[in-house]
């Protein structure tokens, strides 16, 4: 017989739909709900992705002080960047942003209130700052090398979506109408330009995304009068864990990120921020 990967796939994601509930029936307390749903779905994406990649969740920072807050899934480069592990317990993890490549929010049923929630904890991820010397300079993700680029090929987070964290909310049901979905995150993307969430992915309405003119994602529906504006994609059948997979992958492939310095993050108030930590007995993994 035939190994048929899409079919393979698609039964991923049927799969992903009886976790959710079953997990739901099970318990009385939402917070195990989550976190069990959370463990699933990282074995899930792990299982897929390019060797090399590691999948955690705890929080970002980078070498000017920001720390973001507590994330679902953290998707980065483990045989890159260090992770600080507070109190050996890996929900207290902390990844430097530049070897950070994904970050995903995990929701059951998504309301507008969850929406606006998400939105706002991914504009932190956004809002991380990779150190550099050369905008001219860049490292694509699983590379210890930096190239040098020409001008136009500038490393750019503020308006090329390769150049930045990608960021996605993944759901079972999303309870909030496509159109008032678009029209918020229009509104939230006019104030803070392109910190919206790249995806929002669900079993039971299309895939929401954000059109950019530079992350050439399968979907193919980029253009330079549609840049960082939003829209559904409506297939014959709703393939979440298909399109997040494929998604993850092209981000990997083409995304561009800085080179990591440890020595960076020890300066004035970042120095003193993990001092602290070491000394509360944190486990630094490589």
């Amino acid at each position: 017989m035939a190994f048929d990967i899409d079919i393979f796939i698609q039964n991923l994601g049927e799969d992903l739909i009886r976790i959710f509930d079953r997990s739901s029936k099970n318990t009385n307390h939402p917070d195990q709900i989550g976190r069990t749903k959370e463990i699933n779905v990282t074995k899930q994406i792990a299982a897929m992705l390019p060797h090399g990649i590691g999948i955690g969740r705890g929080f970002v920072f980078d070498s000017f002080g920001h720390v973001s807050n507590q994330c679902d899934i953290i998707i980065y480069e483990k045989d890159y960047i260090p992770v600080f592990v507070q109190d050996d317990n890996t929900d207290y993890s902390y990844y430097p942003c530049e070897g950070v490549i994904a970050i995903g929010e995990i929701k059951s049923t998504l309301n507008f209130e969850q929406l606006s929630d998400s939105t706002n904890k991914l504009k932190k991820i956004k809002e991380m700052q990779r150190a550099l010397d050369d905008n001219k300079t860049f490292r694509h993700y699983l590379s210890t090398l930096s190239v040098a680029g020409a001008p136009y090929e500038a490393f750019d987070p503020e308006n090329k979506s390769s150049d930045s964290i990608f960021t996605f909310v993944f759901c079972n049901k999303n309870i909030v109408a496509t159109d008032s979905t678009l029209i918020f995150l229009e509104k939230e993307n006019l104030k803070s330009k392109i910190l919206s969430p790249d995806r929002i992915y669900s079993f039971n309405k299309p895939t929401i995304t954000k059109i950019t003119t530079n992350f050439k994602d399968s979907h193919k529906l980029w253009s330079t009068n549609k840049a960082n504006t939003f829209c559904s994609i409506k297939t014959e059948k709703f393939q979440p864990f298909r399109e997040l997979i494929d998604d993850l992958t092209t981000i990997i492939r083409t995304g561009r990120t800085q080179k990591f310095y440890l020595e960076r993050y020890y300066h004035t108030d970042m120095k003193m921020k993990l001092d602290l930590i070491i000394k509360d007995g944190v486990i630094i993994k490589c």
